[in-house]
């Protein structure tokens, strides 16, 4: 609307450091216990290589993945007044927390070795991981009254006799992300270059094998879908009819879902200086997509690109494509001379600290964009009727302008997750 745009451009620069606020002390940061860097962080074991985040969907817990190293995923229940993580179980490949001889301290589970991705049922009955190392996406059982887990069924690209079920093409498993009616679940494999439709039970939280595409086709194992390349995140719509997948080439590829089957059919695909010829539309400052997320009115698409070093907007048309409507961006000298991405840079807002955004997650109210990229963390308002963005905070461990925050172990930030309301953000 014309009052959101006039808002929107009288908040563009209207920011400060208070606008992004840590917690003090222990409360405000975790870390593995003998890690030797000391930022005044509370200690938690299963924190070695954390590589992902997740809420509960009632927000009590809060699930952190850790990759190669840690290899499990660790539980933390949240206060829900200050936001304050404290440890509450973890479960591992080995058993251990990622210290030395630690096998015991948590609970055990198959399918684990580097784990990339973490997400929680709708009904909250169960927990999803995808592990690279494994080439796995493992189910654990989940008691929401206490938030532990525990180990349940999991399928492997390449499974030991009597562990796993076969599932070709999970090598790279780098996201997973779950239908809002909890009936399916996807799976972005950057090794394999696929995605996965899988059909839950919402009884054991078990997966079944509905679907796999892929750029290629991987000679007949999947569906060909133009622009599956190097697949990193997948995110779907809330109201069920879409999927969109962002690959580190520079493509998000916009997927339509059949809310009864959950099969995907291919709706059309966005690339950093497309090629005249070929199947995707000129994406604009889309280079280096590594994240993307929906709003929950599922209008808007929005996208972490580390390349472009930009966090770009889309909002969904009648004919199911993707329609650019706007970006902020760090500088946008970091375009290539193609005229058609410089054109689509100039008309990005200019933004701070934007630093190779790799993750994007949207709040449930709808209002608040966070992204996370390098040291950074940088926050957005959304304004509904249009999908724009507005930077309104930045936040940096080793801070580059006066107008962040300044903050503690955010050095090499991989995931972000933000609460419904929007007032807290966790990083890993």
């Amino acid at each position: 609307t014309a009052a959101e745009a006039s808002a929107a451009a009288a908040g563009a620069s209207d920011f400060g450091p208070s606008a992004i606020t840590q917690l003090t002390g222990r409360d405000g940061c975790l870390m593995q216990p003998g890690w030797p860097v000391d930022h005044g962080c509370a200690r938690a074991g299963g924190l070695l290589i954390a590589d992902s985040v997740a809420l509960a969907p009632d927000e009590r817990f809060v699930y952190v993945g850790s990759g190669e190293g840690g290899n499990g995923v660790a539980v933390f229940a949240r206060d829900p007044g200050t936001g304050a993580l404290e440890p509450a179980g973890c479960v591992s490949a080995t058993g251990g927390d990622g210290r030395p001889a630690s096998e015991g301290a948590c609970g055990r589970a198959d399918g684990l070795v580097g784990v990339t991705d973490v997400a929680i049922s709708p009904d909250g009955r169960h927990a999803y991981v995808a592990s690279s190392g494994n080439a796995a996406i493992s189910v654990l059982d989940r008691d929401p009254s206490t938030g532990a887990l525990t180990a349940g069924s999991c399928l492997k690209d390449a499974p030991l006799p009597g562990r796993c079920a076969l599932l070709p093409g999970l090598a790279g498993a780098a996201a997973v992300a779950l239908s809002a009616d909890g009936a399916s679940v996807y799976v972005a494999a950057g090794g394999g270059a696929t995605l996965h439709v899988l059909a839950r039970d919402p009884g054991t939280g078990g997966l079944t094998p509905v679907q796999c595409l892929s750029a290629t086709g991987s000679d007949g194992l999947c569906e060909p879908a133009a622009g599956l390349e190097r697949p990193e995140d997948v995110a779907l719509a809330p109201d069920g009819r879409m999927a969109y997948v962002a690959g580190g080439r520079g493509v998000v590829t916009a997927l339509a879902r059949d809310p009864a089957t959950g099969r995907l059919a291919w709706s059309g695909c966005l690339r950093a200086s497309a090629p005249k010829v070929g199947p995707c539309e000129e994406g604009g400052a889309i280079a280096g997509a590594r994240g993307v997320a929906v709003s929950p009115d599922s209008r808007d698409v929005y996208v972490a690109a580390s390349a472009s070093e930009s966090v770009a907007a889309f909002r969904l048309g009648p004919d199911g494509a993707l329609h650019d409507t706007g970006c902020v961006m760090r500088r946008r000298g970091r375009q290539t001379a193609d005229p058609r991405a410089r054109r689509a840079a100039a008309r990005c807002e200019l933004g701070t600290a934007i630093w190779a955004p790799r993750e994007i997650a949207v709040s449930a109210d709808g209002t608040t964009v966070v992204a996370g990229g390098l040291d950074t963390i940088t926050t957005y308002r959304r304004w509904a009727g249009s999908g724009d963005l507005t930077q309104t905070g930045c936040a940096e461990e080793d801070r580059t302008s006066p107008r962040c925050r300044r903050v503690r172990a955010t050095a090499g930030v991989n995931a972000v997750a933000v609460t419904g309301d929007g007032r807290d953000v966790y990083v890993t």
